[in-house]
Parts: structure tokens; C-alpha cells; sequence
């Protein structure tokens, strides 16, 4: 995994964005920051094949909203998996939000997310660990400080699913390493969103993100 920047260096930064401003203002924030210098920009796939021919790991901003965005993610992944992807949205429609999750993105930030999440987010990326943006709950009753006692609500087999939820794993591929159905699995999760509390698409995997360094512990 990229090691951030030490006292006498900076993470190198590139910020993929078709749209002039926006691109403009993210390198302002970086560049506001001592810690981080933004070395390489681009508005389309083929400039990112270009800079991305250094085996130099980066931190990389993508705007959601910049053609081809997908495949600018897929490509980066495939090119080097020690780079960091930070997705900037103005929204996320779920199908966009489980393709991001499948392809293991780092962080990701709303438009209308609050003042001090790209802060938030970099110190997550430092400890090794995912940052969503509290904007993707809107349409779920997840919350960042849910307590995590209601964790011992679950039963052994439902924390070891909320686990490999947490490693971003399929229903399908949960139910190979369990010997168990599809179907179980997904009533499992049914089961476990009831004990939780959780409601909307997404909720019951945002929840095992949160709380992702006490699952690990737990069994």
C-alpha cells in the first residue's frame, strides 16, 4: 500500500477532471496543504495512459463526472495497485456505488459533503483504511458513530459475514467460503439489518466499513 509523506516529503498527487475549475480548485486544496504536491492533471483516458507510465506510486482524484471515469479507475487499478483513488461525486447512483466498492477505490466525497472531509479523508487513507463520505448515508439510517455494542447483537456466523462484507466480498462469494446458499446469505443479511437497525441500499456494507477494525477483533 502507498506509504504517505514524511516530514521531508510530499505525496505526489494527480487530479483527473474534464472540467478546468474544478480541477483548479482541488489543486488549490492540495497545494494548501504542506504534505501533498500536485505533479500531473488530466481530462480524459488517454492523458491518464501517459502519465501513469511511472511505476511511482500517487494519490489520484477522480471526478465521477469526467468521461469514462470507470475505466479511468479500472485502468489505474490495473496499472499500478499501489496507487490511492479518491472519487469526488456530485452523486452516486447505487450501481456506480458498488462498481466503486468492487474496484477497491480508497475514499470517496460528495459535492455536498461537509467542509472538513478531504481532510478527514487523507488522515483515513494514512492509517490504511476507506473513507465515504457521510453524504452516501442520506438514504440510510447508517451512521459514523453507530455504537459498536450492537455488534454483540450478532451471533458468530453473522459477524463472520459482516466481516467479509467489510473485505467487500459478493453474497455469492460469502456463500463459497461458508458452504452456504445465496440465499441463506442473503436472508442473514435481512436478519442482520434488522438487528442493526439499518435500512436503504448499501447500509448494511457501509456499517461494516465503519466498523471495520472491531470486526477484525471480534472471534
Amino acid at each position: 500500500m502507498m506509504q504517505f509523506s514524511k516530514k521531508t516529503q510530499t505525496t505526489k498527487t494527480l487530479i483527473i477532471d474534464a472540467n478546468f475549475l474544478t480541477r483548479k480548485g482541488f489543486k488549490a486544496l492540495f497545494e494548501a496543504m504542506p504534505d501533498y504536491e500536485v505533479t500531473r492533471e488530466a481530462e480524459e483516458l488517454l492523458q491518464v495512459h501517459y502519465l501513469l507510465k511511472t511505476k511511482q506510486p500517487y494519490l489520484i482524484v477522480v471526478h465521477l463526472n469526467t468521461p469514462n471515469s470507470i475505466d479511468i479507475i479500472r485502468t489505474i487499478k490495473q496499472n499500478n495497485a499501489q496507487h490511492q483513488i479518491i472519487v469526488f461525486a456530485n452523486e452516486v447512483e447505487d450501481h456506480e456505488f458498488n462498481q466503486l466498492l468492487a474496484m477497491n477505490i480508497d475514499g470517496l466525497l460528495m459535492k455536498d459533503g461537509k467542509e472538513n472531509e478531504l481532510v478527514e479523508c487523507l488522515r483515513k487513507l494514512q492509517q490504511g483504511k476507506t473513507f465515504l463520505s457521510r453524504t452516501c448515508q442520506k438514504n440510510s439510517t447508517a451512521t459514523h458513530n453507530k455504537p459498536t455494542n450492537e455488534l454483540h447483537s450478532l451471533n458468530r456466523l453473522e459477524v463472520k459475514i459482516l466481516q467479509m462484507i467489510a473485505e467487500k466480498k459478493t453474497t455469492n462469494e460469502i456463500a463459497s467460503v461458508l458452504f452456504k446458499s445465496p440465499k441463506t446469505i442473503e436472508n442473514r443479511r435481512y436478519q442482520m439489518c434488522r438487528k442493526l437497525n439499518l435500512n436503504g441500499h448499501n447500509s448494511l456494507l457501509i456499517y461494516a466499513l465503519e466498523h471495520k477494525q472491531t470486526l477484525v477483533a471480534m472471534y
